[in-house]
């Protein structure tokens, strides 16, 4: 949009996309990236025959439409006796077993935080045999109060549906009082 700022040694800022950037003097910029794309847009492009974990990538989708609302493509990629494990002692806290019993969960989780929360994705690990572990940082504003938090959560797969979602949270009770 035109906006013009000076980052000087020591700032901590948000860069969105679509910028331009340049460096005022001779000395070099060194800049520490702590996004959670940082570890996939300098890579190589993925060229036909290289292989990408087809479970990552399932993850990745699932994550995106959580955060959009798609709820069709949230639907393609549970099974229909998916199970999701959350911990702690909220109201929300429990097992949810079946795919509209998950998809009310999310629904309730949004409804609670007037639509603000998202998990966004940090990064993914798998076995290549259908585990993966996303890690995340969740964002919500609930009562006036924004709160920031770490977790993951455990898939198993089977075929190309999500059976079983295994939430782990960085600080239960905070997110207990915070959903209470």
């Amino acid at each position: 949009d035109g906006t013009e700022i000076t980052i000087s040694e020591g700032d901590s800022f948000d860069l969105p996309a679509g910028h331009d950037a340049y460096v005022v003097g001779d000395q070099p910029c060194v800049m520490i990236d702590v996004s959670p794309a940082a570890t996939r847009y300098a890579s190589k492009a993925t060229t036909p025959g290289q292989y990408e974990d087809r479970y990552l990538a399932l993850v990745r989708k699932g994550y995106a439409a959580f955060n959009s609302g798609d709820v069709q493509t949230l639907v393609s990629l549970l099974s229909h006796d998916v199970i999701q494990h959350v911990p702690g002692a909220s109201a929300l806290a429990g097992d949810y077993k079946g795919i509209e019993a998950v998809l009310g969960y999310y629904s309730e989780i949004g409804q609670m935080t007037g639509g603000t929360f998202k998990a966004h994705l940090i990064d993914v690990h798998g076995d290549g045999h259908g585990h993966v572990t996303a890690i995340h940082q969740t964002e919500a504003t609930r009562n006036g109060e924004t709160r920031v938090s770490r977790g993951s959560i455990l898939f198993t797969f089977l075929g190309d549906k999500a059976t079983d979602l295994l939430e782990l949270r960085s600080d239960i009770a905070g997110d207990d009082a915070f959903l209470s």
